[in-house]
């Protein structure tokens, strides 16, 4: 690219880039916001069904809002492995592959889990291994965005700077060489005016002769070497 179209389009494109900018900004507000409005009505619709269950007079209502609670936690997108306190794995959702409890993978999977999130231990049901949330993804996607985005500026505004620069650099050698040449030219001109001045002016030896155009003084001449007055 030349210099000429970078020192063009450098504004514009900074312009560009900050406004991508404030837009990922923006969508990752967006996200934040909507993941703890999610979250809220997750909880309320879990301590709704614990008290929903609890209040159900009706055999089994309990176990049918434990059912319920367990698709509630399934359609959260949130990848969870529990195990017993042998290790055995008793229960698993929203896995990225299709395996059964005693596939081996599910086993590798938590401990991937666990690199992640701490589990939780509980006496009763085991050890929880769980997975993050799908708007931690995004928000970690959108930060590799934005520092893609600020690396665009910095390496545009350098661009623009270097161009500026050596734009900067060129007038003033512009500038330094129409001055060089104006001083050279006012003393060069004087000395040819001068040196069209000599042959048009006669010059007088020290003898007081006045030489001719070769230099040689006119008592030298034939006029002069003959005659009475010559010598």
């Amino acid at each position: 690219m030349r210099r000429d179209e970078v020192r063009r389009f450098a504004p514009i494109l900074i312009v560009a880039l900050v406004v991508l900018l404030s837009g990922l900004g923006a969508g990752a507000a967006f996200i934040v916001v909507r993941h703890f409005q999610q979250d809220a009505k997750s909880i309320s619709v879990l301590f709704s069904g614990v008290f929903a269950g609890l209040n159900d007079p009706r055999p089994g209502a309990e176990a049918g809002a434990l059912l319920r609670l367990g698709e509630h936690v399934k359609s959260q997108g949130v990848p969870l492995v529990v195990t017993d306190r042998t290790g055995q794995v008793t229960a698993a959702a929203n896995l990225p592959f299709d395996a059964a409890l005693d596939d081996p993978r599910v086993r590798v999977y938590a401990d991937m889990l666990d690199l992640e999130n701490p589990p939780i231990v509980d006496s009763v049901v085991g050890t929880v291994h769980y997975g993050p949330v799908p708007a931690k993804r995004q928000l970690a996607a959108l930060a590799v965005l934005e520092g893609l985005t600020l690396l665009g500026i910095a390496g545009v505004a350098y661009l623009a700077y270097r161009n500026a620069m050596v734009a900067q650099r060129d007038r003033l050698w512009v500038a330094m060489a129409r001055e060089a040449a104006h001083q050279m030219g006012t003393p060069l001109t004087s000395l040819q005016g001068w040196i069209e001045q000599l042959p048009a002016t006669p010059i007088r030896s020290s003898s007081g002769s006045t030489p001719n155009r070769t230099g040689r003084s006119c008592w030298g001449t034939g006029f002069y070497s003959s005659g009475p007055w010559s010598r």
